[in-house]
């Protein structure tokens, strides 16, 4: 490829992903950051995070972002910026394997090829990654883990595929479903079918990835016992209990997105995407190929499992294989049939499922980082709240030191936040609102006090229509919030 080309394809992917993320671009709040407030950069990448989860370059990093100590939401910029960049170079990375096995030949191809490497890593669960402090980490891990498959497969560096695998699990493991579906991609383009030699990649690929598994086990398990670490939560959990509990939920994986795609919509186009792919592989008598797509969305379905072991709950940044799976079908079939190239019916079916996708997917991201967005909004207007009656107090000569909360949902928010209540991160809506916020948004410490017995003899209006109501009693603020 020349060049020009490259650094084309890593621009525009940069600019439609800055268009793409633009409502959270300014900074952003995520759950996970509380913990950081509370302690600190260096006690959470050294007492509670990074080293107990495994994640040694993560640590190492943030023990130099200590030391720099910048603001949480610099940080963030930064760290957003820097992911969207590296993610986009995994595009590159997915555009030159295409181009490895069919060298573009007309703008159409090359644009085709571009639509299918943005959408196999800018998916709607690579937005949940987004939203975290350390989403220049994941979007690491997810480009060396394409390399890595790349180096091992295609141009049979093993060695050197290892190495690059080990750092990126040390960087984030909960992207490896994108390395094992990416090798089992790889291997069919090639190999281009079941053989020996198939088999034998694939192998090698499992091993790799068996072993940086195992050495990063090893690290969490060693390393903070010989620091006088406590061991992650995810060590100690009901191992049973968890797969119960993530089993009851598999709907919600599946069907719903985890609220990152619209209901039903990514398995609606998975759909489409089989039909088109199994009647023209009747026409052509290439069955082998479906077979093939098949095996891959099996693949896809299979990796997270693992993952589903480890810890409650499912989340869009360890279904990475998932989102992909409709990238991963369009990369086989434009790599190993014609049906991009021929003129007929099945060709126009496909390019039209793969460009509405396409638009689909980055309106969709625009969608779930506005309501991200939105969320924080509603956490900084409960905030100006709570400052402005500390600071009308306060010219009354009185002190507010405290502030306790009590929700009483009766279900009128489904109508006035409908459109966020799935996906929303705001800690006002969620009812884990806390001091660690406050400070955040209004730099106001106050102790957050659990007191409802109080609400009661406060005297406030149960079935008031307001929304939120305050009363001051002693040097505590009473906030009773009706949803």
């Amino acid at each position: 490829m020349k060049r020009k080309y490259k650094v084309l394809i890593v621009l525009i992917s940069i600019i439609i992903s800055l268009i793409s993320y633009f409502f959270i671009l300014d900074g952003y709040y995520s759950i996970d950051l509380e913990r950081i407030t509370s302690q600190g950069y260096f006690s959470y990448a050294i007492k509670d995070a990074y080293i107990r989860d495994g994640r040694l370059f993560l640590a190492l990093i943030f023990l130099f972002v200590a030391f720099i100590n910048p603001s949480l939401k610099i940080l963030y910029i930064i760290s957003l910026i820097l992911a969207i960049i590296i993610l986009s170079f995994a595009v590159l990375e997915i555009y030159k394997i295409m181009e490895h096995y069919k060298e573009s030949k007309t703008k159409k191809d090359k644009i085709i090829k571009f639509i299918i490497s943005y959408i196999t890593i800018f998916t709607f669960t690579q937005i949940d990654a987004m939203q975290f402090v350390e989403a220049f980490a994941l979007a690491t891990s997810v480009l060396l883990f394409i390399i890595s498959v790349k180096k091992t497969i295609i141009e049979r560096k093993t060695k050197l595929g290892f190495i690059i695998a080990l750092i990126g699990v040390f960087f984030y493991q909960g992207t490896i479903s994108i390395y094992i579906i990416m090798s089992v991609l790889m291997c069919f383009l090639e190999n281009k079918k079941f053989s020996k030699q198939f088999l034998k990649d694939l192998f090698k690929c499992a091993i790799i990835i068996i072993l940086v598994t195992i050495l990063n086990l090893m690290e969490i398990l060693i390393l903070p016992e010989l620091m006088g670490l406590e061991k992650t939560p995810r060590l100690l959990e009901d191992k049973f209990a968890v797969m119960l509990n993530n089993a009851n939920y598999f709907k919600e994986f599946v069907f719903d997105s985890m609220g990152l795609f619209p209901d039903y919509l990514w398995v609606c186009y998975i759909l489409i995407c089989l039909i088109i792919i199994s009647i023209y592989s009747v026409k052509t008598k290439k069955i082998d190929k479906y077979v093939n797509i098949l095996f891959l969305i099996i693949t896809s379905i299979i990796s997270v499992f693992p993952y589903l072991i480890i810890q409650f709950g499912a989340t869009g940044r360890i279904f990475g294989a998932w989102g992909q799976m409709i990238g991963t079908i369009m990369v086989y079939m434009y790599c190993e049939t014609e049906i991009f190239q021929e003129k007929n019916i099945y060709m126009k079916l496909l390019t039209i499922t793969l460009i509405t996708y396409f638009i689909i997917n980055i309106l969709n991201t625009i969608r779930v980082t506005k309501i991200y967005d939105m969320s924080n909004k509603l956490d900084i207007e409960f905030s100006n709240i709570i400052k402005s009656q500390v600071e009308e107090y306060k010219e009354k000569g009185e002190e507010i030191k405290s502030f306790s909360i009590w929700y009483v949902q009766d279900g009128r928010y489904r109508e006035k936040y409908k459109n966020i209540k799935d996906i929303t991160t705001s800690r006002y809506f969620l009812g884990i609102y806390n001091s660690q916020t406050l400070k955040y948004y209004t730099g106001i410490d106050l102790v957050k006090e659990y007191k409802e017995q109080i609400f009661y003899r406060a005297n406030f209006d149960f079935y008031n229509d307001e929304e939120i109501q305050t009363k001051k009693i002693e040097d505590t603020l009473y906030i009773l919030v009706n949803l």
